[in-house]
């Protein structure tokens, strides 16, 4: 996989977060000599920069709703809510019995798998039928998890780019969808597009990445 184009620091993160909010007619509070370097060092697990320098901004900034579900049912206060690190596992620990209904699922699809060619497609055009195996060991960053809502955003240490990011996949259970992204910075973004609401069919949740914001706001993350 090539290069991410990852070039984010917590600093950045808490710009890009704060001027998010602004679109949303909502404030953050002001960041100050905030210690970044501690909050990362005392991280328990491994991860993606692009994931420990968000953590960092977000805990300081005291971690907004920002990150909306989107589903067949779509309800505006529905927020992701990220683990805490002592709670990430990947999936086939985290939700057993979805593991095994996904095993099921692609023994009747064929799924695509990680040396398949266009595997590392990230475009509209990508196929979402990624193969159980691929995603058991992804961890579990995020989750909404009720009686309408299933989704689950997870950082895939099995597929890395040259520059060391991990894949980042919005999954869907209820679908089932699953939008795979090259390094969790392009993943957010999508969620920064999409609640914008750029894309005029809200019916639709298309990939979207860097290339396609008009904001210019990502370049604090991702170079062109």
């Amino acid at each position: 996989m090539s290069g991410s184009k990852y070039i984010g620091t917590p600093e950045s993160w808490v710009k890009f977060i704060s001027e998010w909010m602004k679109v949303k007619g909502r404030n953050t509070p002001e960041v100050i000599d905030a210690d970044f370097k501690k909050i990362i060092d005392q991280f328990p697990i491994d991860a993606t920069s692009s994931y420990l320098h968000f953590y960092a901004a977000m805990e300081v900034l005291g971690w907004p709703n920002i990150f909306r579900v989107f589903g067949e049912v779509e309800d505006f206060d529905n927020f992701f809510e990220f683990l805490k690190p002592h709670a990430i596992n990947t999936l086939v620990f985290y939700d057993e019995d979805y593991y095994e209904s996904a095993k099921c699922f692609v023994r009747e699809n064929v799924p695509m798998l990680v040396a398949d060619a266009n595997y590392k497609n990230y475009s509209r055009e990508q196929d979402d039928l990624t193969s159980a195996p691929v995603m058991a060991g992804a961890y579990v960053i995020a989750q909404k998890n009720d009686v309408v809502f299933k989704n689950y955003l997870l950082l895939n240490p099995a597929v890395r780019s040259s520059d060391g990011e991990w894949e980042a996949t919005y999954m869907d259970v209820n679908m089932p969808i699953s939008l795979r992204f090259p390094s969790f910075a392009e993943m957010v973004v999508w969620f920064y597009l999409t609640d914008l609401s750029l894309y005029p069919d809200q019916n639709v949740k298309p990939w979207l990445g860097h290339a396609d914001d008009t904001t210019g706001l990502s370049r604090l993350l991702i170079e062109d």
